[in-house]
């Protein structure tokens, strides 16, 4: 990973799909733009919607300056295609969207029980291997879900959401 993985702040890019209210697209450009100058080089990318709009918002911002950021991509939202065949998928569009070669993180939500973790990280596996992700992640996993997906494959990263929005950590609960 670049150096900027040493990186002690993130910023989470939710907001950009328009998930949480209306969004000024010039001010988000600013606000990247300012978090790299800065020093936050986490780039979070989740985006729900159907078109991608957050994922494409962000790639425009981000644009020629991806190798001074650490991104994460998440896939597998429940309804979006949570199973172990449409997971490649899903995160080869989000890519797409971007406008993104690799992502330094590929981050699984479990919130999908009727899949074991195990079948659908080891979908995204291939990803790794064939250098479209640096490494895989899970998004609202507890430690049981943890050890069996690490099982399937080495997991790098466990995340959950904990913003001014939603100040709990709950296994699965989508962003309130």
């Amino acid at each position: 990973m670049p150096a900027a993985a040493t990186a002690s702040q993130g910023l989470g890019c939710l907001p950009w799909s328009g998930h949480y209210g209306p969004v000024d697209t010039r001010e988000l450009g600013r606000t990247l733009r300012y978090a790299l100058d800065v020093g936050i080089t986490f780039l979070d990318l989740a985006d729900f919607t159907a078109d991608g709009i957050g994922l494409r918002r962000v790639g425009r911002a981000l644009g020629a300056r991806r190798a001074e950021a650490v991104v994460a991509v998440h896939v597998g939202w429940g309804g979006r295609g949570s199973g172990p065949a449409d997971l490649p998928t899903q995160y080869d569009e989000a890519l797409s969207r971007a406008g993104l070669d690799y992502a330094d993180l590929c981050c699984l939500h479990v919130a999908d029980d009727d899949v074991p973790v195990e079948e659908r990280i080891g979908a995204l596996a291939p990803a790794v291997h064939d250098g479209r992700a640096r490494g895989l992640g899970l998004c609202a996993a507890d430690a049981a879900l943890l050890v069996r997906a690490h099982k399937a494959h080495p997991i790098t990263t466990v995340s959950t959401e904990y913003s001014l929005w939603n100040r709990r950590a709950a296994r699965g609960t989508p962003p309130a």
